[in-house]
């Protein structure tokens, strides 16, 4: 059974409206179906990781779901969808932008730092977004709004992940 079946009725809309029929339809929903899966899941892997674990992951990713699809006996259209999602991994370990490259050489420095004095814990840190780094990406797309700590008088204003300002009576 297809893995994105549940994206049918918006793929067999786009499938109709570009005359694809029978077994171009399936093969479009296959590719479309495997990209969403892959997007959806380095969306979640960036989110988490960083650097060396996250080319780490969508590299074992791919490689199991490459393993699956050629051992496996699945129907034609979960294939497609499989090795199209492994493709959209395998891109994305090649195809980074210039900040990407700056984050995985540094934390491939920090895991061979974390290496050199035996801290396991250290070497998995230095591939997992830390608490810090999802403030700074809610911040940059004005989820968080930060007001700064100020005292007048009695009241004080606190910094909140909200963008209401937040007032306490002493």
């Amino acid at each position: 059974m297809p893995l994105t079946k549940f994206l049918d009725p918006i793929l067999n809309y786009f499938a109709k409206l570009a005359g694809l029929e029978g077994v171009q339809a399936e093969d479009y929903k296959g590719a479309t179906g495997g990209e969403f899966l892959g997007t959806v899941f380095e969306f979640i892997n960036d989110m988490v990781t960083k650097g060396w674990l996250n080319k780490a992951v969508s590299a074992f990713s791919a490689l199991v779901t490459g393993l699956i699809v050629f051992k496996g006996s699945l129907d034609p259209r979960t294939k497609m969808e499989l090795l199209q999602f492994a493709n959209h991994l395998l891109s994305r370990i090649a195809d980074a932008k210039p900040r990407d490259y700056q984050e995985l050489a540094e934390s491939v420095r920090d895991l061979i730092d974390a290496i050199k004095i035996g801290d396991l814990k250290l070497a998995l840190r230095s591939g997992i977004r830390d608490v810090e780094e999802h403030k700074n990406m809610l911040r940059a797309l004005g989820i968080v709004k930060e007001t700064p700590i100020t005292t007048t008088g009695k009241k004080t204003t606190e910094t909140r992940p909200s963008s209401r300002k937040i007032v306490k009576f002493s």
